[in-house]
């Protein structure tokens, strides 16, 4: 029989998607389906192997349990979004038609596949007298939600009208709710860093990605800006770029680099601007 914490618990959820579909924020929707991904994950390793393996199956996941490893079928492993590079088939161990994990791992499996259930449906349409009825509510939420992007609007020198469409697109989808792969991150602070933006205002960028941790993300932006046992961090090419499905292709094919898109259009602007300083003056 359910608790009364558990009926609040269920209770919560169906009213956080109704004001969320209300909203009709696609970055709320993200980073609260996160969240929830993120608990259920923590009440996951509490679970037996039995228990784990039947809840696994809800999601359409045969886990083979090991004692030191979890096994999964390939088409099933694929079906699960992208976590970033590491988590791509060539960089896994893989025999007999099955992939193998850690348990650790298969916990961070089952929270994408959680977080992106949680997703489904959402924002849903909503009744007009149900929207009515809560149409102050969704104001309040509405202004604070906005206030909080506000403070967090990246404020810097470099020429934003200037960035790469791949670059842009990055951007874009971090303002939209959506979390980067690992290799879309480093090469979007490594590309911000080549522009001299300073540590606050790439941490601006980030602030409205779901998954923001002011500390972690500040530890990793300050790795890459100081190198790694003698490397020298550079932007990714353009050719890198493209191997994982990241270029828009629309820089034209004599660039090979973000930075060099940039530094060209950066310059185009500098010629226009002085261009029109010296019209002005003749006149």
């Amino acid at each position: 029989m359910a608790s009364h914490g558990d009926e609040e618990e269920v209770l919560s959820y169906y009213v956080s998607r109704i004001y969320l579909s209300g909203l009709k924020n696609p970055r709320l929707v993200a980073r609260w389906a996160l969240h929830e991904a993120e608990r259920a994950q923590t009440a996951l390793k509490a679970l037996g192997d039995a228990e784990l393996k039947s809840m696994a199956a809800e999601f359409g996941l045969d886990l083979q349990i090991k004692p030191h490893e979890v096994n999964v079928g390939i088409d099933q492993y694929l079906s699960i979004p992208t976590l970033g590079p590491t988590w791509m088939l060539v960089n896994r161990q893989y025999a007999g038609g099955v992939v193998r994990l850690s348990l650790e791992e298969t916990m961070r499996l089952l929270q994408a596949k959680i977080q992106a259930k949680i997703c489904e449906g959402l924002p849903a349409e909503l009744p007009a007298n149900l929207i009515q009825l809560i149409q102050s509510d969704l104001d309040r939420l509405r202004s604070a939600a906005e206030k909080l992007a506000t403070e967090y609007k990246p404020q810097h020198n470099a020429v934003a009208s200037a960035f790469p469409p791949c670059i842009s697109a990055l951007i874009d989808a971090i303002r939209e709710g959506r979390n980067l792969v690992h290799f879309a991150r480093f090469a979007l602070v490594t590309f911000l860093l080549g522009v001299n933006m300073t540590m606050e205002e790439i941490m601006a960028v980030f602030a409205t990605s779901p998954d923001f941790n002011e500390e972690r993300t500040r530890y990793q932006v300050e790795h890459i800006a100081r190198g790694s046992g003698g490397r020298n961090y550079k932007t990714p090419h353009c050719s890198t770029f493209q191997i994982y499905n990241l270029c828009p292709g629309a820089c034209g094919v004599d660039v090979t680099n973000p930075l060099t898109y940039y530094n060209r259009k950066c310059g185009r602007c500098s010629s226009r601007l002085k261009g029109s300083t010296a019209a002005a003056r003749a006149q």
